[in-house]
């Protein structure tokens, strides 16, 4: 919805020169009424408090960057395939998006196999502490 409002005119007026995958994901949110925004934004600065309470005991949230590892080309073709890929892909990064949080993703694989990251988050402000800890986790996967 944010997203829409600030595209809108611009998507009107040259929407040949956005992404068509971008574009339909913004004309989504074209269904939410000013209303709708304020109580989705509402609702979402109450998840980042309470996201930030419940992390503050914790050095950081660690879990996997992306769902899946990195699809071939030949497997996005079709829109369908394309979606669920990316919905996969982004699923794990789109929660700390959502959440305003700071996250970093550390390489795990090993050379010459197929990219993998861990990603260590931290509630919004928490970059420095956050720098620490990867450098510590950094350390042990090279080790």
């Amino acid at each position: 919805a944010e997203g829409w409002k600030i595209h809108a005119e611009m998507i009107a007026a040259s929407e040949a020169l956005y992404d068509p995958r971008v574009s339909s994901r913004l004309r989504i949110g074209a269904r939410n009424s000013d209303d709708d925004l304020a109580r989705y934004l509402r609702g979402r600065a109450e998840m980042i408090s309470a996201f930030a309470k419940l992390e503050a005991d914790f050095d950081a949230i660690v879990c996997p960057t992306v769902a899946a590892q990195p699809p071939l080309f030949a497997a996005l073709v079709s829109e369908e395939d394309y979606r669920s890929q990316n919905l996969l892909c982004l699923r794990n990064t789109y929660v700390f998006n959502f959440l305003d949080a700071c996250s970093i993703n550390l390489p795990m694989h090993k050379v010459g196999a197929a990219p993998t990251g861990l990603m260590l988050s931290k509630a919004g402000g928490g970059d420095f502490a956050l720098f620490d800890v990867a450098k510590q986790v950094e350390m042990i996967l090279n080790s």
